[in-house]
């Protein structure tokens, strides 16, 4: 296995567990923050919405759920879990993702899909280079 590779162990059914390929980081700044922003697209997700929110609890102080109007319970429980919810109508994956991302309180954001759970592996690597402050290889 390759160090930047994370292994599969721990996922839930029905669960994807993100892989570092899988994330997507952006900088506003010149250097790296030691604060993180998560952000969750999501409709219709309150059976996964929860362990996805729940692998980040604590990495991340600004975890914001763009939901575009479910009817199941996802805002429940995304804001039971601490999750800020904000509502925007369905415009596209790309123009969705880019408004999560202006929705985001700090520079440095992670983009989980709402079926995404980070592995304990991959959040122990992410809370290291937040603390190093050094620049991710995205």
């Amino acid at each position: 296995m390759m160090p930047d590779q994370i292994a599969r162990t721990g996922a839930r059914p029905g669960c994807r567990e993100a892989s570092r390929d899988r994330l997507r980081f952006f900088s506003t700044g010149c250097c790296m923050k030691t604060d993180l922003s998560v952000f969750i697209i999501a409709r219709d997700e309150a059976d996964r919405i929860g362990r996805t929110i729940a692998s980040v609890k604590g990495l991340s102080a600004d975890i914001v759920v763009v939901d575009s109007g479910s009817s199941d319970a996802t805002v429940e429980v995304a804001r039971a879990l601490g999750a800020r919810v904000v509502h925007k109508d369905w415009a596209g994956y790309g123009p969705q993702k880019r408004f999560g991302e202006r929705q985001c309180a700090f520079d440095w954001v992670l983009n989980l899909d709402a079926d995404e759970v980070v592995s304990p592996a991959l959040r122990e690597e992410i809370a290291r280079l937040l603390v190093a402050g050094s620049r991710a290889d995205a």
